[in-house]
């Protein structure tokens, strides 16, 4: 493994926070001097201070770091240009004329989230609040951009050959909210569901519903097709283990076909916890409905997913870290398609209010299927373009191409007919 040596003006626990992440994605060691005396005798220096030695890869620092207990800073100026530069330097004399670690950490640690910010009407960060679709560069993972930046410029300046990364990969996860749109249920519920539709004159709905209960297919029962869909690939499961209408719509828990259910999706993938739209806030549901789905599996759960994305920084991640989830898939927006925090890639959280680094692994998503349909209002012709050029963007930087999808979303109930060529553009 290769050293690196930067000089830095202090240290602090965010800048640590920034190189162990560069680390990580470069395969180098970094070690970090504060002063030095006389001359360098290993060229392999970066230099990150306001006056670089000439011999140095010097990048631009911005003493975003030296605000160690300011939240409240303004946003950074962005320069555009085939990199997105954040913390930009009037000078041309740096060989990275932008403060790269500051804008990683930017990024990465959410920072802009913990300032003040009208919420959406179910009380989460929207993207139009965020800097990156105000600056138009939400669809970039400009994390993973900079990080190919520094590789080349350390291989170049220095004649080496970095630890390859690895190749782009595609990383399924599915919701089930509803298991069954209609079978399954008490046989009051049905009853009393029919009629509703009846006296609402949904005759196509009710005839689908009908239909269901005589042929025994469900529409929502597409867990078969997944399975084989999904072969080869590394998928995960997040199930809903709550009702309270309207939001958590968990029929089932009583069921004993629920948890055959859920068991048949753990012997071939991995099962999480999707903790409901009641629980935000509330780490005494959350453990409830994460023990009432270890009980069913008979393991531990340590990944979980927001339902309705709700997260909220840093309380979620803080109760989830309480619980002893060590992988979280709630990083992306449910109105936009893009990367949330930069990146494509699995990263740490950093807790900004306690200046440390945890041990939550972060997995951003950069699709979902509701996005596209409900809040973009893609068709499907549309949506398929989207995915494709999403996923050629991360090619070019080796990125995790990891999507949301729903059991619910190959049904033609609520328009998805049809739906099922934007999965299989998912995958391809």
């Amino acid at each position: 493994m290769k050293e690196i040596k930067i000089l830095i003006e202090k240290n602090s626990p965010r800048l640590e926070f920034v190189l162990n992440f560069l680390e990580e994605r470069l395969g180098i060691t970094i070690h970090c001097l504060q002063s030095i005396d006389g001359q360098i005798d290993d060229d392999r220096c970066i230099d990150y201070r306001f006056n670089p030695l000439e011999n140095c890869l010097s990048i631009y620092n911005s003493g975003f770091f030296n605000e160690v207990n300011e939240l409240n800073l303004a946003r950074p100026r962005v320069r555009k240009g085939d990199i997105i530069e954040l913390f930009p330097s009037d000078e041309t004399t740096y060989d990275i004329h932008f403060d790269l670690f500051a804008s990683t950490f930017f990024c990465l640690s959410r920072y802009e989230e913990y300032q003040a910010f009208t919420p959406d009407q179910h009380g989460r960060f929207p993207s139009e609040a965020s800097h990156a679709r105000r600056n138009d560069y939400l669809n970039r993972p400009v994390v993973d951009e900079w990080v190919m930046l520094l590789r080349d410029k350390i291989e170049k300046k220095w004649n080496i050959d970095l630890l390859q990364p690895k190749p782009f990969q595609i990383s399924p996860t599915i919701d089930v909210d509803v298991a069954w749109a209609y079978l399954q249920r008490k046989p009051l519920h049905a009853i009393g569901s029919q009629f509703k539709k009846t006296i609402k004159g949904q005759q196509a709905v009710l005839q689908e519903q009908r239909q269901a209960y005589k042929s025994g297919k469900d529409p929502f029962d597409t867990f078969s097709m997944l399975k084989e869909k999904l072969q080869g690939f590394n998928s995960h499961y997040f199930f809903l283990c709550y009702h309270s209408p309207p939001f958590d719509t968990a029929y089932f828990l009583d069921n004993i076909e629920f948890e055959k259910l859920i068991r048949d999706q753990e012997s071939f993938a991995t099962v999480g916890v999707h903790p409901s739209y009641a629980s935000t806030g509330d780490v005494v549901k959350i453990k409830r409905e994460k023990q009432w789905l270890e009980q069913r599996i008979g393991r531990s759960i340590s990944t979980s997913r927001q339902h309705y994305l709700k997260l909220s920084i840093p309380q979620t991640y803080n109760d989830l870290i309480t619980l002893d989830i060590q992988h979280d898939f709630s990083m992306g927006y449910a109105d936009q398609c893009g990367f949330r925090a930069g990146t494509s890639l699995p990263f740490y959280f950093y807790d900004l209010l306690a200046e440390e680094k945890t041990d939550l692994l972060i997995h951003p998503f950069s699709v979902m299927d509701v996005t596209l349909k409900e809040y973009q209002k893609y068709t499907i012709t549309q949506a398929i373009q989207i995915i494709r050029e999403i996923k050629q963007t991360l090619k070019k930087v080796n990125g995790h191409f990891s999507f949301i999808w729903h059991n619910s979303s190959f049904a033609t109930l609520g328009g998805w007919d049809e739906w099922e060529r934007v999965f299989d553009a998912l995958i391809e």
